[in-house]
């Protein structure tokens, strides 16, 4: 017959270990993505909270010290 019952059980063996390495690969392709995913809206999410100054309610931009319409003072 030429190709036996042993090699071809051999053949399927080797492929389905591949598939589980990739499909493991994959998997953990996915896992990192989404925890960096997760990470990036936490993030965009604690930068989206603006500052307002309490004096004019201008808004206040990165670490000012003082409110650049009215001068006064950023209450941090």
């Amino acid at each position: 017959m030429g190709v036996s019952l042993v090699m071809i059980g051999i053949i399927v063996l080797v492929v389905l270990v591949l598939l589980l390495i990739i499909g493991g690969g994959i998997a953990v392709v996915i896992i990192v993505s989404n925890k960096k995913e997760r990470n990036n809206r936490a993030n965009s999410a604690a930068s989206d909270e603006m500052q307002y100054c309490s004096s004019c309610g201008a808004k206040i931009t990165g670490d000012s010290e003082y409110c650049e319409n009215c001068g006064a003072k950023v209450e941090q």
